[in-house]
């Protein structure tokens, strides 16, 4: 028999209520990292005035189990996801759309975390739950299915695939109009799909236009998303010898490029150098060499550390040990490029955070020391640089022992 809640309770129960919506605040604030205290804090009051299985400490659990998903903490975010849905499948009356919700997260968390055949049953259990609904739920089984076919597409099932993008796009049409975005972006899947592997021996040209026109008329012409669609229609003229009809495609995508210097280097390089690739390829050298001199230097490497060190920033904190190692990566590159007013702000920033979160001594430590005194060995700082390699060979001495094989 239920019980009402004391007067006691309902104040924990509404202070439960304000730390979630100011955690969801800061989460749609993209402050991640300020998220986690809070949804602890949440989900210690539910459990504890209304039980390990009400629904208020599976929000919580929830919640925690989507910041440690953002943190790419994957293992654990499982196991919170998984807990999440012990509790939820206690509930009588048919599956609900938060079920699938996550369901469809757990199967993403077990992806990113290379668990691929483990990540197929959540997936497939919330196309069953999503089929039952009917109509309502079109939408949303369209979007698990394209996750679905992603999933088999990725690890090389191309043939269980197929029917998944076939029928989410049906999906698509039916539920949202055949012009909505979406059904271009099943259509560009499907046509990627035909593209790189001939053995279905099925077209990919009429998905390319197709994708190609429906991004023209929402988007413009000019869009950067209309760029893509330019460039793999190009690509298959290119790979189908057409050569004279992939040129002004190629021309017309990278000047849309051009005229939006805002977008992210790390996502755009790899269709400037795909055209350069193609004009060498027609005999057009020069005209290659420039647009490689106009894109300018850029390391792939660099870019993609900095971009780590931002979203490690973002959702755990500026404060991590996970974050050090990001900086310190980044340190290292910036040294190899001969940055190094750079590099040293990188390594002492990743010295500083493993000095306060982990002590003087941590057995991390020697990597950033090693790291300032290359910096200081080429500007000639000597003993700046052999202070630190004795700081270091100390603390490495102390961790592994003077006699060991590692330190021998």
């Amino acid at each position: 028999m239920e019980t009402n809640p004391t007067s006691e309770e309902l104040k924990k129960l509404e202070e439960w209520r304000k730390l979630t919506a100011n955690a969801n605040d800061l989460w749609l604030q993209g402050r991640y990292a300020e998220t986690g205290p809070l949804y602890e804090q949440a989900a210690t009051i539910a459990v504890e005035v209304v039980g390990p299985n009400s629904t208020e400490y599976a929000l919580a659990l929830r919640n925690l189990a989507n910041l440690r998903y953002v943190q790419e903490k994957y293992s654990e975010a499982e196991e919170l996801y998984r807990r999440v849905l012990e509790i939820m499948e206690q509930e009588p009356g048919p599956a609900n759309e938060d079920l699938v919700e996550v369901l469809t997260w757990l199967a993403e968390t077990r992806f990113k975390n290379q668990q691929y055949d483990e990540a197929e049953e959540p997936y497939l259990r919330s196309v069953e739950i999503l089929e039952q609904k009917g109509e309502l739920a079109l939408e949303q089984l369209s979007n698990v299915r394209m996750r679905l076919a992603h999933l088999y597409y990725f690890v090389g099932r191309y043939q269980e695939a197929e029917p998944q993008y076939l029928r989410a796009l049906t999906t698509r049409e039916q539920s949202l109009g055949p012009d909505h975005l979406d059904v271009a972006h099943s259509a560009s899947q499907l046509a990627r799909m035909y593209h790189l592997y001939t053995e279905f021996n099925k077209d990919p040209e009429p998905l390319y236009l197709r994708t190609l026109g429906i991004k023209e008329k929402a988007l413009g012409e000019n869009h950067r998303d209309t760029a893509e669609s330019l460039y793999r229609l190009a690509n298959l003229y290119r790979d189908q010898q057409r050569v004279f009809e992939a040129e002004p495609l190629y021309e017309k995508a990278i000047s849309i490029l051009d005229a939006h210097p805002e977008l992210d280097e790390l996502k755009t390089r790899w269709m400037r150098s795909g055209y350069a690739e193609f004009l060498r390829q027609t005999g057009h050298d020069a005209q290659a060499a420039e647009l490689e001199e106009r894109s300018g230097a850029w390391d792939a490497f660099q870019e993609m550390c900095r971009k780590e060190v931002r979203t490690r920033e973002a959702t755990i904190g500026p404060d991590s040990p996970e974050l050090a190692t990001s900086l310190e990566k980044l340190a290292d590159s910036c040294l190899f490029q001969e940055e190094y007013d750079e590099a040293e702000q990188h390594y002492l920033r990743a010295l500083s955070i493993r000095e306060v979160a982990l002590g003087p001594d941590d057995s991390s430590i020697p990597a950033s020391l090693n790291g300032l005194a290359r910096i200081y060995r080429f500007r000639q700082q000597y003993a700046d640089a052999e202070a630190l390699i004795q700081r270091a060979a100390r603390i490495h001495q102390n961790s592994v022992g003077k006699h060991s094989i590692e330190y021998g």
